[in-house]
């Protein structure tokens, strides 16, 4: 449910408020983690200022790779981000809805992202 407030928020693409009636979408992003519902992990909100916009949004975010070893690992970084004096592997497993082989993969994807070669690590997302 939009606010007032919501009518200064910028579109994607222009940086224009998108208004009272934003053209709204969701992507695939294996890096996207939702703060509120976890039935849209791995689906990047997205809002436009018009549907050309929209498109020009979707299209660009459709062409990052989808690896679910990242989106294991926005999920692990979420939750132990509650938890500063850490936090078993069973709470650990409970709060993200991941079983023991998910969160070594999860935890190892920063890893490998960060040995990989530079056009490798280019090709999941990062700069």
């Amino acid at each position: 449910m939009m606010t007032s407030d919501d009518h200064h928020i910028p579109c994607g693409t222009c940086g224009c408020p998108i208004g009272p009636r934003p053209h709204k979408g969701r992507v695939p992003d294996s890096s996207y983690v939702d703060p509120h519902d976890p039935c849209h992990d791995g689906q990047r909100p997205l809002l436009a200022c018009s549907s050309e916009h929209l498109a020009h949004l979707e299209e660009k975010v459709r062409g990052r790779p989808y690896h679910e070893a990242e989106l294991w690992f926005a999920k692990i970084t979420q939750v132990m981000a509650r938890h500063h004096y850490g936090i078993s592997m069973a709470d650990l497993s409970l709060e993200t809805g991941l079983d023991l082989h998910q969160l070594e993969a999860g935890a190892l994807w920063i890893t490998q992202l960060h040995h990989a070669p530079r056009s490798a690590a280019r090709d999941r997302g990062a700069a």
